[in-house]
Formats: structure tokens, C-alpha cells, sequence
């Protein structure tokens, strides 16, 4: 049997599907790993792989680039700030990476890697540096640029007519002026390892990997033809932790309100204005309120004042068990509720409420988060749980995809 070695940071959103895989790799009889940060120990060795610790300097400053108000969550009020947080996050901590995996591959002598996209030491260096395959397992969609897709990041949909295409081309133009200084350090680093300069973006090096899994459908990324063999959807993988499941609680939630879901994601670390809005705004109206926090957020961060009885407040939950009983979601759009939507035809509306960044495309309204002058949220969400609805076409046709996939043929590939 193989070895398969698992690079991921160390966040329910990085981690919860490269379990999923993990264990269809284990039930095949196949000895399974992970390289990550030391919160997630536990968990790791509790489901029964192997733990490779981050070595403890760069274990710190994930801790403090990824979890600190002062980190990358500073950043996306502040667009021009936005490069040099992720150079300091995604580059600047590629030899580090390094060093921690070539122990690991002397030590330990995997047959392959299957990383995130965040993980840029097996992409930029790894891949092409050392005799073993990188896999990559996507976030959501496929993020490889192409004439069948916008750039990321705008909201704009396919490049189907000519003002599309003319601010599309616009738009890559200003994301390749932003990433010059992330091309050139990359470049720098490739030259220590002895590699040439390249010759696309990271995002575009992704497209030179052996494999690229995309736990979604075609579907949701419009049907693209412009994609390389490599490039294989497998659908939504799906796990949570036993410490997320809800069947012990959900059950004594009333059935006879709309149940309104509301989330800021697993990595956002600054005041949690979306949750506070909806506290204030949702608050003694007829609707049942679910509102998670977040595991990796202090209590003292999450200050939510008085909260009204219809109000509960939760650290996490599984998506999968929530999902089949709720009226509206209320998100920042991020990978774990959005895969989790597509695991089923689950026909309910969801805002887009984004800390730091936008999904234009799965959302149905577009919610911004209320300033200090903007007194709470009720209005929008009363609108959104009033109206009639039908799902987007394109969210029924990756409803209708993603239900053919099987964590188990991942395995095949």
C-alpha cells in the first residue's frame, strides 16, 4: 500500500475536506498523513493518521498571520495592503515549508502530496524541486484562469458578451500588476532551490501538477471547456469533527419559525460586525437564529451583547446536519457552506454578508455589513425570508452534479 502525505493549514475550512479524502484513502488500506499546525494534533491522531507537526517558528506566525485582528484580517479593508499580506502568509513562509517537508520525506518516505492551494511550497517549490507528485485539492471552484471564466474576486459572470470580456481582460491586467512583487520573490525562492523563473502566475503553475481535484462540479464552474486533463471534479467532500454535531441540540429548535443561519467563516479574527448586526436586527422577530462564532475566536472577541430568546449562539456546526432544516443563510460565501450547498439540492436562499471578499455568483442578495450608522439588519433579512424564491440555474445544475460524485473515486484518481 502507499503513503499519502496531507499539507494543510491548520483551519476547518483547509483541513475538513482533506479528511474526507484521508479516510477514503484509509478504507483502501493506504497509510495516511498530515503536515499541519499543532492545534490540530488531536484531532489528526484522533481520527487515526499520522500527525508532522509545522516546525514550531512557522507554527507561531500562521498563529498570528491567520488568528490575529493585526494579521491577514487587517487587510481587506485595505485592498493595497491585500499583496504584502499574502506574500507574508503564502511566500515568505515557503522555506519553512521546505524544511519541514524534506524532514518528512527523508523520515517518513510518502508516495505522494496532496496540498491545499493556500500551501505554496509543494506548488511553487516541491512539485518540480524533489522526485515525488503534488496533488491539489482545491478550495471550492477551479481557480485556473481561462477563456471560459472571468477573473476571480469580481463578481462578474461569464465572459459571454463583449462588455463581460472587456472588463474581464481589465480586470486581469490590475491582478497581474498586484501579483508582480508575489512573481518575483517567488522567483527569488525558485532560484535558491535551483529552478528557473516562472513562466505564469502560481495560480497558472498549478496547471503543470500531476492531479488537480476540484470538490465541486462542472456545473458550478459554468460547464468550462477550456480546462487540462489534470483538472478532475470529484464533487464536495464532506466531514466535520464528532464535536460539531448538532443532532443533540437541533432537534429542540422550533419548526414552527423560518431557521435563519448565521456565520462569519473560520478564519475571520476582527470585530464580528455581521454577527452583532444580526443579534441587534433578528432579534424577538418570528425567526429561529443560529449564529456560530467560530472555534478559533476567543469569547472575549465575541462580544454579542444581549441576545433575545430566539437567538442561539454556537461555536460550530455541521453543515450537512443544519442544512436539510434551514430557511436562509446568512455568510461570507466561504468554501464549507458553499460545498455543503451543493451536497444537496438544498433550495433556500443565502446573503452574501463578506467580512473580506465577495461570491457574487452563489448568493442572491447581496448584504452589506452595517456600519455604526446603520442600526441592525432587519429590514434586508426580513425582505429575504419574505420573498419568493428560485435557485439560480446555475445552482441547480451543480446541485444535480455534485450528487454523482463519491469520496471513494477519488481514490481511483
Amino acid at each position: 500500500m502507499a503513503k499519502y502525505l496531507f499539507a494543510a493549514w491548520p483551519y476547518p475550512g483547509s483541513l475538513n475536506p482533506q479528511i474526507a479524502v484521508a479516510h477514503a484513502l484509509k478504507e483502501r488500506g493506504h497509510d495516511v498523513g498530515f503536515y499541519t499546525g499543532t492545534r490540530s494534533a488531536e484531532l489528526i491522531r484522533e481520527e487515526g493518521f499520522t500527525f508532522f507537526p509545522l516546525g514550531k517558528s512557522l507554527d507561531q506566525r500562521i498563529e498570528e498571520l491567520l488568528d490575529s485582528p493585526r494579521g491577514i484580517g487587517r487587510g481587506w479593508r485595505t485592498p493595497w495592503g491585500i499583496p504584502g499580506i499574502l506574500k507574508a502568509w503564502l511566500l515568505d513562509t515557503v522555506p519553512e515549508q521546505m524544511n519541514d517537508l524534506d524532514r518528512i520525506l527523508e523520515s517518513w518516505s510518502p508516495d505522494s502530496i496532496i496540498c491545499e492551494a493556500p500551501m505554496w511550497g509543494p506548488i511553487v517549490i516541491l512539485n518540480e524541486a524533489r522526485d515525488i507528485p503534488v496533488v491539489l485539492l482545491e478550495y471550492v471552484a477551479c481557480m485556473l484562469p481561462g477563456p471560459d471564466v472571468s477573473p476571480p474576486g469580481l463578481g462578474l459572470p461569464p465572459p459571454r458578451s463583449l462588455s463581460v470580456r472587456l472588463q474581464g481582460r481589465l480586470g486581469n491586467v490590475v491582478l497581474e500588476l498586484l501579483a508582480i512583487r508575489l512573481r518575483r520573490a517567488a522567483d527569488k525562492i525558485r532560484k535558491e532551490y535551483g529552478l528557473p523563473p516562472m513562466e505564469d502566475t502560481v495560480v497558472g503553475l498549478t496547471a503543470k501538477l500531476p492531479l488537480v481535484l476540484i470538490p465541486s462540479s462542472p456545473e458550478f464552474d459554468y460547464m468550462r471547456s477550456d480546462l487540462p486533463p489534470n483538472v478532475k471534479y470529484v464533487g464536495p467532500c464532506m466531514w466535520y469533527p464528532s464535536t460539531w454535531k448538532t443532532s443533540d441540540w437541533l432537534d429542540e429548535l422550533s419548526t414552527d419559525r423560518p431557521l435563519v443561519h448565521v456565520t462569519e467563516g473560520t478564519l475571520y479574527a476582527e470585530e464580528p460586525i455581521v454577527l452583532r448586526a444580526a443579534v441587534k436586527g433578528l432579534a424577538d422577530l418570528p425567526v429561529q437564529v443560529l449564529i456560530t462564532t467560530g472555534s478559533h475566536r476567543k469569547e472575549s472577541m465575541v462580544d454579542l451583547g444581549r441576545q433575545a430568546p430566539n437567538i442561539l449562539v454556537r461555536p460550530m456546526v455541521a453543515h450537512s446536519e443544519l442544512m436539510p432544516r434551514l430557511d436562509l443563510l446568512i455568510s461570507h460565501c466561504g468554501g464549507g457552506t458553499t460545498i455543503a450547498r451543493q451536497e444537496r439540492a438544498f433550495n433556500f436562499p443565502r446573503t452574501c454578508a463578506p467580512p473580506g471578499g465577495c461570491a457574487r455568483r452563489s448568493s442572491r442578495y447581496w448584504v452589506i455589513p452595517p456600519t455604526a450608522r446603520t442600526p441592525g439588519a432587519s429590514p434586508t433579512v426580513s425582505l429575504v425570508i419574505g420573498a419568493p424564491w428560485q435557485p439560480p440555474r446555475c445552482w441547480s445544475r451543480s446541485h444535480r452534479g455534485a450528487s454523482r460524485y463519491e469520496n471513494s473515486a477519488i481514490v481511483d484518481l
